[in-house]
């Protein structure tokens, strides 16, 4: 399976309509493109280009993905509420759109919901030395993921990018109970003596650091589209 990652850099204070936009306005015509139900769906509030919506969606094939895609902008019910969400400022200044490949641990099932009701979540985008993508999936998931989870995280699924700036680079889709658990947790992991011992294994055995630097993203879930969802 594909997975597309899908960052809208929204019009400031233009949140809210971006919100409905994609969950409620548009519902009839990602249905007709057969765009699949998100498998997350959030609204940033905080990180390093805001204010953004992101979107994680599975695809069977790129194939399926144009398609779908070529469908939904083609389609003149989109071309309308395009023109007026548009009307007076740009809705979407940006979109930065990236292909990933799910890692098999944390398995990710093709339903699954990442984004649910209830709680915190981070988006982390962690920058890899090249050519040591493998390297570092089994860096994180021997040190970094473990330290996360007794911080009290967890860690929902995780992905190798495919495309996109800054490659290699690992995304990570983390869970927390809300914010001060994040900024809590957050803290206790960059403070990790487990971790900061990882990386100076890491170091010394291959010369260099595994993982350069990351971006990080904190989000709340928003509904996807022709979903009603309780709030938990």
């Amino acid at each position: 399976m594909l997975h597309e990652l899908r960052i809208y850099q929204a019009g400031g204070g233009r949140m809210a309509e971006m919100e409905r936009l994609m969950a409620t306005d548009c519902t009839a015509v990602l249905q007709r493109a057969k765009v699949p139900r998100p498998l997350g769906a959030w609204h940033a509030v905080a990180g390093p280009r805001l204010p953004a919506f992101v979107w994680i969606l599975g695809w069977s094939s790129l194939e399926q993905r144009n398609a779908a895609w070529a469908a939904f902008g083609a389609d003149a019910e989109w071309q309308q509420l395009r023109r007026t969400a548009h009307a007076k400022t740009e809705l979407t200044a940006r979109v930065d759109t990236q292909f990933m490949a799910a890692w098999p641990e944390p398995a990710l099932a093709a339903d699954s919901d990442l984004a649910r009701p209830g709680g915190v979540y981070q988006l982390l985008l962690l920058r890899v030395h090249t050519g040591q993508g493998g390297a570092a999936r089994q860096a994180f998931l021997a040190a970094d993921r473990p330290a996360i989870e007794q911080a009290g995280g967890k860690v929902e699924a995780a992905f190798d990018l495919l495309s996109g700036d800054d490659l290699p680079l690992v995304a990570v889709v983390v869970r927390w109970a809300d914010a001060s658990a994040c900024a809590a947790g957050m803290s206790t992991y960059d403070s990790s003596p487990s971790v900061y011992a990882a990386r100076a294994a890491e170091r010394e055995k291959m010369g260099f650091d595994l993982f350069i630097a990351s971006d990080r993203y904190l989000m709340l879930s928003s509904p996807p589209f022709g979903v009603e969802r309780v709030q938990q």
